[in-house]
């Protein structure tokens, strides 16, 4: 009698948490167009899926990415990334977070990356959020650092009502702080600062978001661990904008442009990345 109490409940459980989940898929694919002396366009597809519970997220990405060199004599990179990020939120006020992200490459600077990352994160709902990231990076044949530590503080607030003329807005303002633990290149610093500032929107069916920042980068990650610039560029600024249409509840469109500013290590002269991307959003 205990024991099929016991299996009762399990199943119960189990079938309580699934239905209180909620499971997003999000299929992408973007066209860059370089500005470069060395690289011509890229050709990247993905995609990313989050599996949601009242109290935990867990986020997996794929994203597999070839960059065609402008010279016969220079290889196309290809490479894939593979990230995940736990998060688990404490006392409905406390979000910790951790995960991985990791790079395959064809190119020996840019191949075996390994980031490990974490944060903590106070929010009260619909009114604002502090949080700090900490990433760990190694670099297996990287000339530039094989040991990179990045530090995100970022302060988030919301404001504006959904069903009023302007809509809701929320806005995070975040620092990079940027540290090569053991520096090998004459030509770099041994850190780099910069700030970034995101607006989002939210009117009937469209979201909006703005983002853009200044200063300097090198093996940056942003995007909470998703994103990871791995190649041997000095970053100097850049800006994004995308719009989702949620055609319902479970079905949404959305289009992004990205624009980057950076000049390859070694060199003075800017170059810049246009980056049109297309990803569709699924909920069940």
């Amino acid at each position: 009698m205990s024991k099929a109490f016991f299996l009762f409940f399990v199943f119960g459980s189990i079938v309580s948490n699934l239905l209180a989940a909620n499971f997003v898929v999000v299929p992408y694919v973007a066209l860059m167009d370089y500005k470069d002396t060395y690289k011509s366009d890229a050709l990247l597809g993905g995609v990313y899926a989050k599996y949601s519970t009242p109290t935990k997220d867990y986020e997996f990405a794929y994203e597999n990415t070839t960059i065609n060199s402008k010279s016969t004599t220079l290889q196309d990179i290809k490479k894939s990334d593979y990230s995940f990020l736990y998060s688990h939120t404490l006392n409905n006020n406390y979000k910790v977070r951790g995960g991985i992200h990791l790079v395959i490459s064809n190119n020996t600077t840019g191949d075996d990356v390994q980031s490990y990352f974490g944060g903590i994160e106070y929010f009260q709902k619909q009114h604002f959020s502090l949080g700090f990231d900490a990433y760990y990076s190694l670099y297996a044949q990287s000339e530039l650092g094989k040991e990179v530590l990045q530090l995100k503080p970022y302060y988030g607030f919301k404001f504006g009502e959904y069903g009023s003329t302007m809509g809701a807005f929320s806005a995070k303002l975040s620092y990079y702080h940027i540290y090569f633990m053991q520096k090998s290149k004459a030509t770099l610093n041994r850190s780099y600062l910069s700030y970034e500032v995101e607006i989002n929107h939210h009117k009937g069916d469209f979201y909006t978001k703005l983002k853009a920042w200044t200063g300097k980068q090198v093996y940056a990650i942003r995007d909470n661990g998703f994103t990871l610039y791995n190649l041997y560029e000095k970053h100097k600024g850049g800006w994004s904008l995308s719009s989702k249409y949620a055609l319902n509840d479970r079905l949404g469109l959305r289009a992004s442009y990205i624009n980057e500013v950076y000049s390859n290590i070694g060199t003075s002269s800017l170059s810049y990345t246009n980056t049109y991307l297309l990803s569709g959003e699924y909920s069940f």
